[in-house]
């Protein structure tokens, strides 16, 4: 896994926002009420809520406002914080101010401003530094992911058969049944069989795109990747999502780390469980996720290139979305 990390002596971690585009809430996933950015601006549908949450700023403005705030320091490389203010629980505490949709929290780091991270509670807020709060991974050593609840998007979970419905649209098949039902929600991320009503779809299309998934037939599905369907109902034990992730950690010395897993929504990267694992066998005391999918990237502002680049082409030019990591030294720009 591609890493940038406070451990190296003067290195700090700066959260930077565009404040003005950070969503005040409510946002809801799958067939809800229109999205709400901030106040007065209503949208309608998830994608246009993406294209909302870009900016015209890039890593190089990013970068730019941040010299102008830190002058005394010079950026090293910025990571995406896309979550921030497009999940709901994913908030953060910044210059006297929380930002973000509130919603379930699975944990929160601590970031002061010497680059030292620690875990605290998801309403804490420090006199210097920063909060950031997301789904958890790793607590006091161990794996530790949080409820099913703080991930807003089950794809992050779950992988899902991507289902053709009429000429042009599909859909994520179970989604919006899962999101809905927290218990049943739960089971499935257990890996336990689940039923789903089959409404919308049509038995062709769910089994082509059960294949393509490499979900298999079975008369009592009892593993991964296994379904049966009976009727209008489909039972199924869903396959681990795959997504590209960035996971921000704290090692037992207070070093900051944040972990990139590049790859592809729903095809490939890992799994969450094998993440939280993945950062316990590197050494992390904890973490929680911050970015996912096809906006996790890692550029070098040293050397003005791309580490991990953003899995979708057309993210490159509008990232990061309005929240990003800015490591950094103290040594001044240009200087060194």
């Amino acid at each position: 896994m591609p890493k940038i990390s406070t451990e190296p002596p003067r290195v700090r971690l700066t959260l930077c926002a565009d404040v003005e585009a950070i969503g005040e809430g409510p946002i809801t996933r799958g067939d809800g009420p229109p999205y709400l950015m901030r106040k007065g601006q209503r949208i309608t549908g998830q994608s246009e809520l993406r294209r909302g949450f870009r900016t015209a700023l890039g890593p190089e403005g990013h970068i730019a406002r941040f010299h102008a705030a830190h002058p005394q320091r010079s950026a090293i490389a910025v990571v995406g914080c896309g979550n921030l203010g497009l999940n709901a629980g994913v908030r953060a505490w910044k210059d006297g101010e929380w930002l973000g949709v509130a919603g379930p929290e699975g944990g929160a780091i601590a970031v002061d401003d010497e680059g030292r991270g620690r875990r605290v509670a998801g309403d804490d807020e420090p006199e210097d530094g920063w909060v950031i709060t997301g789904p958890g991974l790793v607590r006091d050593g161990c794996p530790a992911v949080s409820d099913v609840t703080t991930f807003a998007d089950p794809r992050h979970r779950l992988l899902f058969p991507y289902v053709t419905t009429e000429p042009g649209a599909r859909v994520d098949f179970g989604h919006d049944i899962l999101l809905a039902d927290p218990d049943l929600y739960r089971s499935a991320a257990a890996h336990r069989p689940v039923r789903l009503p089959i409404t919308d779809v049509a038995h062709e299309a769910l089994l082509d795109a059960l294949a393509v998934k490499g979900y298999a037939a079975s008369a009592q599905p009892g593993r991964p990747g296994t379904y049966d369907i009976d009727g209008d109902v489909l039972e199924i034990v869903f396959f681990p999502g795959l997504y590209p992730h960035h996971a921000l950690a704290v090692g037992a010395d207070g070093a900051v780390t944040s972990w990139i897993v590049p790859g592809l929504s729903n095809r490939a990267g890992t799994s969450i469980d094998a993440l939280a694992a993945q950062l316990v066998a590197h050494g992390a005391r904890d973490a929680i996720l911050l970015d996912n999918g096809g906006d996790v990237g890692l550029w070098r502002a040293d050397s003005k290139q791309w580490t991990v680049r953003p899995a979708e082409p057309d993210r490159e030019d509008a990232w990061p979305l309005t929240a990003c990591l800015v490591y950094s030294t103290l040594t001044p720009p240009g200087e060194g």
